[in-house]
């Protein structure tokens, strides 16, 4: 795992600094790398970055290039179909505010490098009928209405996402009040009708949108690169007392400071990186993962939550969780959490069998 994780840095640095990548270290095989590209939207960064190195065969080299090429491709039509789509807006007179990936691809060394699924753009809301028929008249089609954005499609494989909010109202109310203030954005030089934000509100925003996606499912690579990139590039000039009274405010500090330090993987070794992470909150968040559905569903139906009465319930969860982040680094990924979800199995059904408990203030003597 360290070796996999490792060689990855080596790669993304490579190719954000234009130069040869070290060869493929023993372990680690082409197909491994394609596929963790593949699912984090990266060929053209990683694979692109491997193509350079030695000691690869002609037909790993020819399933790069292909992969490469294909990566190319699709972004240079991403990238036509954004400036037109920008244009467009600009000549029609609608408020619009290219978001994430169409932003963040910019600040890369080139927009090649940063790879996106889809074109989100934000339109101001009293716009979005107005909004559909550019869209429609630039060929493409309605798919679907999704809570806060629309979902338009075009040959061939082009697609946009219209929103109508920046932020998804139902995840969080405060970072939703905070991004439907339009006035956070300033005018695109040269435009009337185009707008980005500061380097200060996309980096929040940038840490907002991640924090909503680690909580559903998980951040990729892809995630961790951006915020590399980002404090490369505007680290050194961005207001700290602006984005640590925002980040305080919208609940995101913890979140911003660990996924910066995740981030760091690119400047020092994964290694050096383990040693000084928090064992605590890695145990900390196993905890309240294993008995946050729990505790949500006694509460829901009125009931003390288990974990607060005698139950043998949060202690086997604790178990696991340290033995999980214990044998990590020495076990890998998938071991390690096998082997902590079996203990975590196994130590429940023993406190559902022989009716474990733990004392609880009634029994302790006085």
């Amino acid at each position: 795992m360290e070796t996999m994780a490792e060689y990855l840095a080596e790669l993304v640095k490579a190719g954000l600094e234009d130069r040869k990548a070290a060869s493929l270290p023993e372990g680690v095989s082409v197909r491994e790398i394609v596929k963790i590209s593949e699912e984090n939207h990266m060929d053209y960064l990683l694979l692109g970055a491997l193509l350079k190195t030695d000691g690869l065969s002609e037909e790993e080299k020819e399933l790069l290039r292909e992969k490469v090429l294909g990566s190319m491709l699709f972004t240079g039509m991403q990238l036509q179909e954004l400036k037109k789509l920008e244009e467009r807006m600009e000549q029609a007179k609608i408020p619009c505010q290219p978001m994430k990936g169409a932003r963040m691809k910019f600040y890369y060394p080139s927009p090649f490098l940063r790879e996106m699924s889809d074109i989100d753009i934000l339109i101001h809301g009293d716009f979005m009928e107005q909004a559909a028929v550019e869209l429609e008249a630039m060929g493409y089609v309605l798919q679907q209405k999704i809570k806060h954005h629309d979902i338009y499609r075009k040959a061939p494989g082009i697609v946009v996402e219209a929103h109508r909010a920046m932020y998804d109202r139902t995840v969080d109310e405060r970072q939703y009040a905070y991004f439907s203030d339009l006035s956070r954005a300033v005018r695109r030089k040269g435009f009337l009708y185009v707008y980005d934000f500061e380097a200060e509100d996309f980096y929040i925003y940038m840490m907002a949108h991640m924090a909503k996606h680690f909580y559903k499912r998980g951040c990729g690579i892809r995630n961790l690169v951006d915020i590399y990139v980002f404090l490369e590039k505007f680290g050194g000039e961005m207001n700290a007392d602006y984005l640590q009274k925002q980040f305080a405010g919208l609940g995101l500090t913890a979140f911003t400071e660990h996924m910066e330090k995740l981030a760091e993987l690119f400047e020092v070794p994964l290694e050096d990186l383990l040693d000084d992470y928090n064992l605590f909150l890695l145990v900390f968040v196993g905890v309240i993962t294993g008995v946050g559905g729990g505790v949500l569903r006694d509460v829901l139906s009125n009931q003390k939550p288990y974990i607060f009465v005698k139950h043998f319930y949060a202690c086997p969860t604790l178990i696991g969780a340290l033995l999980c982040a214990l044998c990590w680094r020495h076990l890998g990924d998938i071991p390690s959490m096998l082997l902590g979800a079996a203990v975590i199995l196994v130590l429940r059904l023993c406190a559902a069998h022989f009716r474990w408990g733990l004392p609880h203030a009634a029994d302790l003597p006085e």
